[in-house]
């Protein structure tokens, strides 16, 4: 339920817990609103705004929204097929905004409380800093790059893969050299600043890979000699996802790989060694 939305007056102020979308005239267009100003003064705890902008270059037609939050620069892609307003267009987001916890494997205690900081209303405002909506702005120009190479990124009947499009925009450094952030691992940490009890994670960085026979070999080394769950989320991270480890995951992974001969199981010598490596650089990150 939209709490304050686009189409009210002018001037609207909010003293509430609620979800922030700044959105660029496109988006107010496509969802057939005007932009007006807001001024929103938080009462509570939040986990801040998100910039909004339509990517109209793809999918047949269809509403393709980009979800940037403005203090990690995470992005979140929400496919919109049917949706012509703005309460459709705050209900997507919320909805793939829960999903996108869910798959980071934030409990359900902790994933309902981030959400709840949203649920006594929305705003769809005006964007107000040229630097977050320039961030956001870059994303649209990536993505097109990117389909232009498109194989790694469209599956069957022309799908867009978004999980691994979103993988690759959230493993992009952003920002100048004095203030660039990794979106993904500010992401979880911004997380973690709104609930505590959540442990520090990274991710293991890798390149994808396309080869099937490879991915069908790398998920049976993976379970030879890890834990289950942690093979399923080291393979997860060969399909280019967004994947998070703790320290003491990472420091499985290491010990596993150790154990784990390439050419036994016909897997690329240098794979085995980047993920070892990587895993190695991870934990001590987490360990500073």
């Amino acid at each position: 339920m939209l709490g304050c939305s686009a189409s009210g007056s002018d001037a609207c102020n909010k003293r509430f817990a609620v979800l922030v979308l700044r959105c660029t005239t496109k988006v107010f267009r496509k969802v057939g609103s005007r932009p007006k100003a807001a001024e929103v003064v938080h009462s509570g705890p939040t986990f801040g705004e998100w910039y909004v902008n339509t990517i109209d270059f793809l999918w047949g037609g269809h509403l393709l929204t980009a979800f940037l939050h403005a203090r990690s620069r995470y992005v979140l892609l929400v496919p919109i097929r049917s949706v012509k307003d703005a309460e459709g267009l705050v209900t997507a987001f919320c909805t793939h905004f829960l999903g996108r916890l869910i798959e980071l494997e934030t409990p359900p205690d902790s994933a309902h409380r981030v959400l709840s900081a949203y649920l006594e209303g929305a705003i769809l405002a005006k964007t107000t800093c040229r630097k977050t909506l320039g961030h956001l702005n870059s994303v649209v120009r990536e993505m097109e790059y990117m389909l232009d190479a498109p194989e790694p990124y469209v599956g069957p009947g022309d799908t867009l893969i978004i999980p691994r499009i979103e993988h690759q925009l959230n493993a992009t450094p952003r920002g100048s050299r004095k203030d660039y952030v990794w979106p993904l691992e500010e992401f979880w940490d911004c997380l973690r600043d709104f609930c505590p009890e959540l442990l520090p994670r990274r991710p293991i960085h890798l390149l994808g890979i396309e080869n099937p026979e490879v991915l069908e070999a790398s998920e049976k080394a993976f379970q030879k000699h890890l834990p289950l769950r942690l093979a399923s989320k080291l393979h997860a991270t060969l399909h280019q996802v967004d994947v998070l480890f703790t320290a003491d995951e990472l420091q499985m992974v290491e010990e596993g790989t150790r154990r784990l001969s390439a050419p036994e199981h016909g897997l690329p010598p240098r794979l085995i060694e980047d993920i070892r490596q990587q895993a190695r650089l991870q934990r001590e990150r987490l360990q500073e």
